[in-house]
C-alpha cells in the first residue's frame, strides 16, 4: 500500500512539473500571455502539485517556493481579472 502511495504522489509531482513548464513554454512562444488566466492557473495548479508532492518527502525549499508561485499566480489571476 504504502508503495502506491509514493507512485501516486511521484505522478503527481511529474504531472505538476509538466503543467508548469507547458504554461511556461506557451508564454516564452507567446501563445498565451503571461497574464492569460489559463497561463495562471496552470501554474497554481502545477505548483500545487509540486509543493504537495515535496511537502509529503518533507522538503521544505521546494515547498516554500511553490507556495509563493501559488500566492503570485493568484495575485495575478484577481489583478488582471475582467
Amino acid at each position: 500500500m504504502i508503495h502506491k502511495q509514493k507512485k501516486i504522489v511521484e505522478v503527481v509531482d511529474w504531472l505538476g512539473v509538466a503543467l508548469i513548464v507547458s504554461a511556461y513554454l506557451s508564454a516564452v512562444f507567446g501563445w498565451v500571455s503571461a497574464t492569460d488566466w489559463r497561463y495562471l492557473t496552470a501554474n497554481i495548479i502545477g505548483s500545487s502539485f509540486v509543493g504537495y508532492s515535496s511537502w509529503r518527502k518533507k522538503d521544505t525549499q521546494p515547498v516554500m517556493l511553490n507556495l509563493i508561485w501559488i500566492v503570485v499566480a493568484i495575485a495575478g489571476l484577481f489583478y488582471h481579472r475582467g
